[in-house]
């Protein structure tokens, strides 16, 4: 029975990077349509697609970033017609079959519905929410869709990472009963002044979207900034991102749930230290130490 394209597409949907597809899955009038929703930093490193899969729109707030895509896109034929500063319009493709969202970490869980509602599939780089009820509605929207929904984490597909959580799954290192994490701090509140206003090319309201609405400034239009701590930068900030705990956080417990075999399950007690170190109101958000114990017994001590 020969397999269409959305038949593969769900049932690749827990593979560990965005659409690494056999070769000549599909036959020539089969490939995979694939738009962008952002095109920054981090999406540039999204575009090794397959050759069953092809290029055929870009969408950013910034309408002269998406088209300067194009000189990646022209060899699948695209033009500036397939740029977008509303992704909302790019959804409304009829020959659109998957996106990949790389947009700033407040925009994720909506662009991702939104996406899988139009009946697309999603490659959502992490932190895939910023809450846990955003968490539900992705799943949600997923199941009702019959769509592929899958959260970008690169450190899964690294092979000396694979090994090593193998090894402590394995009892390799005997039983576990105490990891030690680094403390990934949080953000803080955002209070960069307000600039007059956005570069003409930039959807300022889109671009602060599910946000309350600010004035631009150009320290929160990038994701990083500054020296040491990372002193400015949308990643910074709430409620633009969770800090480094949904940046390389993401990453360090991802990694330890894997190497304990906790993937379906998490900590059921959180035990606060009685004292963390102050914040300094430079550095990125503050460190707060705790220990977090699993059912077994297992404690993961934030305290790096």
């Amino acid at each position: 029975m020969k397999t269409t394209r959305r038949q593969f597409l769900l049932a690749t949907s827990a593979m560990t990077a965005p659409l690494v597809l056999p070769k000549s899955v599909f036959g020539a009038n089969s490939r995979i349509n694939v738009g962008w929703i952002g095109c920054g930093r981090r999406a540039g490193q999204l575009r090794g697609i397959p050759e069953d899969a092809q290029a055929v729109a870009f969408a950013d707030v910034n309408i002269k970033r998406a088209q300067s895509w194009l000189s990646f896109g022209e060899k699948y034929g695209m033009t500036k017609n397939d740029c977008y500063q509303d992704y909302r319009e790019m959804l409304e493709r009829e020959d659109l079959d998957a996106v990949i969202v790389a947009t700033p970490d407040h925009w994720h869980a909506l662009n991702s519905i939104h996406a899988m509602n139009a009946g697309k599939h999603v490659y959502c780089e992490k932190p895939m929410t910023l809450t846990i009820r955003e968490g539900r509605l992705m799943v949600d929207a997923a199941r009702k869709n019959n769509v592929a929904c899958q959260c970008g984490s690169q450190q899964r597909t690294m092979e000396q990472n694979r090994i090593g959580c193998a090894l402590v799954r394995e009892g390799r290192i005997g039983k576990v009963h105490t990891v030690h994490s680094a403390c990934f701090p949080t953000s803080w509140e955002c209070d960069l002044p307000e600039m007059e206003a956005a570069p003409e090319e930039i959807d300022w309201d889109m671009w602060c979207g599910p946000t309350e609405p600010r004035g631009y400034n150009d320290k929160l239009y990038v994701p990083r900034g500054g020296k040491m701590g990372h002193e400015w930068g949308w990643i910074s900030f709430r409620p633009y991102s969770g800090g480094e705990m949904t940046g390389w956080g993401a990453h360090g417990f991802d990694q330890i749930q894997w190497a304990l075999g906790k993937d379906d399950t998490g900590p059921t007690r959180i035990v606060p230290l009685e004292e963390s170190p102050p914040f300094d109101g430079v550095h990125l958000g503050p460190n707060n130490y705790i220990d977090m114990v699993y059912d077994d017994g297992t404690v993961l001590k934030i305290d790096g």
